[in-house]
């Protein structure tokens, strides 16, 4: 996949440096600057910056992504902000930076986003569609450019080595990305069950979160635990405790779509983003995996296995809070000794409970 490389004098300058200035141009802010996300160190890079006013975004500049304005504006579902201290949440930093004004354009490879346009001023600066719409543009322009110039980069090199020996250079290149795809499979996925690992959960999820509030769509989440899970381990040998974790990641994977993402987070924890699904979809999502695994532990002579499963949905300005309130659901589904879903409500208390039957099995 296409990334930006958060260098100054790599193949973004030539191209990049214009558009910083027109930008500029276009907007009315005297601070403009281009951005790389690196979801697997979760980091922002500013990979260019041009300053003419009092505000100074250091080029070559890393911040935590947890940390960055642009993910707060994402989250917020803005674009941009003439007052961004007061209307957005979590911006301390461009209170210390003097800024009044801002916007963060994503830059996207299909649905990922791997960087930002961006523009600050510390006077308040108000932008029409118009020049958003310019904005979206220039940062469509930069992907394209930026894939233009790594393809030729790319095939400078396979000309050079095709100088030495055209052949091995070629079965070397293949195999090269062979193993690149291998090792990048090996990297995101949980080995036993082949879901996605922890790792790989938080990239997803951090892009699920920012392209919800973004577009203003509904996220929920839903975090699983078996339980009693040590017992079968103990009583059963860990070859049992192993075909009971694949079998309830073969649950997820079979109430689940192609937009939903399913991870094992560790040991018998597990996770399930939904998109586009208000509460009593995630309810039903978390009875058909109940069910499923049920039925599988049924078939396997091991049927007093269960799951308790902890439920959050998403609202307007709540989508920070989502693993945390999911967590407490899952909290108060073992408090009752398992065996249940639980939706946790506005206040993150769990609220309704999903049963098998008509009332938990103890």
């Amino acid at each position: 996949m296409t990334v930006l490389q958060p260098r100054s004098d790599d193949l973004l300058a030539d191209t990049g440096r214009p558009l910083l200035k027109l930008i500029q141009h276009l907007t009315g802010m005297e601070t403009s600057f281009i951005t790389a996300i690196d979801w697997d160190s979760q980091q922002q890079d500013v990979v260019l910056s041009l300053n003419t006013g009092s505000i100074h975004v250091e080029e070559g500049g890393r911040v935590e992504w947890r940390q960055s304005l642009c993910r707060s504006m994402f989250l917020a579902g803005r674009v941009h902000s003439a007052d961004v201290v007061q209307e957005v949440p979590d911006t301390e930093p461009a209170r210390k930076l003097g800024m009044h004004s801002f916007f963060a354009v994503p830059i996207q490879v299909g649905e990922v986003t791997i960087g930002t346009v961006c523009g600050a001023s510390a006077r308040a600066v108000e932008l029409s569609q118009a020049q958003v719409e310019s904005m979206e543009l220039i940062a469509a322009s930069l992907r394209e450019q930026l894939d233009l110039r790594i393809h030729l980069a790319s095939a400078l090199e396979r000309e050079e080595a095709a100088r030495l020996e055209v052949e091995t250079a070629r079965r070397q290149a293949d195999q090269h990305h062979k193993v690149a795809q291998k090792l990048e499979v090996l990297a995101n996925t949980d080995a036993l069950t082949g879901l996605l690992n922890r790792r790989a959960f938080t990239a997803r999820w951090e892009e699920e979160l920012a392209r919800s509030a973004r577009r203003g769509h509904t996220v929920g989440v839903l975090l699983i635990d078996l339980d009693r899970f040590k017992a079968v381990n103990d009583s059963a040998g860990h070859a049992a405790g192993d075909a009971v974790l694949v079998a309830l990641a073969t649950s997820l994977r079979a109430v689940s779509t192609s937009a939903d993402v399913a991870a094992r987070l560790g040991g018998d924890e597990f996770a399930m983003v939904v998109t586009h699904a208000e509460a009593p979809a995630l309810l039903d999502v978390a009875a058909r995996v109940r069910e499923r695994f049920a039925a599988a532990m049924h078939g396997a002579g091991t049927p007093g296995i269960t799951v308790s499963i902890g439920v959050a949905a998403s609202a307007p300005g709540r989508y920070r809070d989502l693993l945390a309130a999911a967590d407490r659901a899952l909290y108060a589904s073992k408090a009752r000794h398992g065996d249940c879903a639980h939706l946790a409500g506005d206040e993150g208390e769990a609220s309704r409970t999903t049963q098998q039957g008509a009332a938990c099995v103890r």
